[in-house]
């Protein structure tokens, strides 16, 4: 529980209503992540399977149905327990996203994506502390609700994730060292979340304004199936969205 992190400030406390309220806390945060993260994941898996098999996904019974489906699964997993269910969905979840991964590096403009790749890190270490603590105060964002509707959003979901995950990575990394954790939770995570940015994101911007002529610009609207928009333009386009919808799928349940 979150509450034995506690324990060097508050002592034998945490067993009274101060660790009560704290586990409280975090429980109804988790919840809260949780609950978005089915919310987004019901919706683009709804889009996928409407873009490869034409199914009718726009109603909210086959939303509510697609989310019973995810948590069934979850539940299976969960049952299995950690060193089984969890530790092989994980892997076979890391293997379909190295091979996607892969896919979009070679099928789309490999050279202009690693150019990119060494300027975004470039950009991003650069711009870190100045985009964290932008609040948009002096001017405001040239799109009206974006810092609420992206910036905000987007870190309210994740810090709501924290408690859970914060404690789930303490205990799977028991007997590890300090350097090891640093280097498999911080370091390679970070890499990694990159080099996927890079491939997806500028990949997309190339497609957009090399071959697909701004199609995918003028549909960014519809979030959920920009993915499966931007397969349309690759070789194998069909066989890649299905390897997406399973892999947004364990992604969510191993979630």
């Amino acid at each position: 529980t979150l509450r034995s992190g506690l324990y060097p400030l508050f002592k034998e406390r945490i067993n009274g209503p101060i660790g009560h309220g704290v586990d409280a806390f975090a429980l109804v945060g988790t919840i809260a992540g949780i609950a978005t993260t089915l919310g987004y994941g019901a919706l683009q898996l709804a889009a996928g399977l409407n873009k490869v098999a034409g199914w009718d996904t726009s109603t909210s019974a086959f939303r509510i149905g697609v989310i019973a489906v995810v948590v069934l699964l979850a539940g299976i997993s969960a049952v299995s327990g950690l060193d089984r269910g969890g530790r092989r969905l994980s892997e076979f979840n890391l293997t379909l996203s190295f091979i996607l991964l892969g896919f979009v590096m070679i099928a789309g403009p490999t050279v202009f994506l690693f150019q990119a790749l060494s300027e975004n890190i470039g950009s991003y270490l650069s711009g870190l502390v100045d985009m964290s603590l932008r609040t948009f105060a002096y001017e405001p964002p040239r799109e009206d609700g974006w810092f609420g509707g992206w910036t905000v959003l987007y870190w309210a979901w994740w810090i709501s994730w924290s408690p859970f995950v914060g404690m789930f990575i303490a205990r799977i990394s028991r007997g590890r060292t300090i350097r090891e954790f640093v280097i498999g939770v911080l370091l390679v995570p970070t890499a990694f979340n990159l080099l996927w940015m890079t491939a997806f994101g500028n990949g997309a911007i190339w497609v957009d304004t090399h071959v697909a002529q701004g199609a995918l610009a003028q549909t960014v609207g519809n979030v959920d199936a920009l993915l499966f928009r931007f397969f349309e333009y690759l070789p194998l386009a069909s066989a890649v969205s299905w390897l997406a919808i399973v892999l947004v799928v364990v992604f969510f349940v191993t979630s």
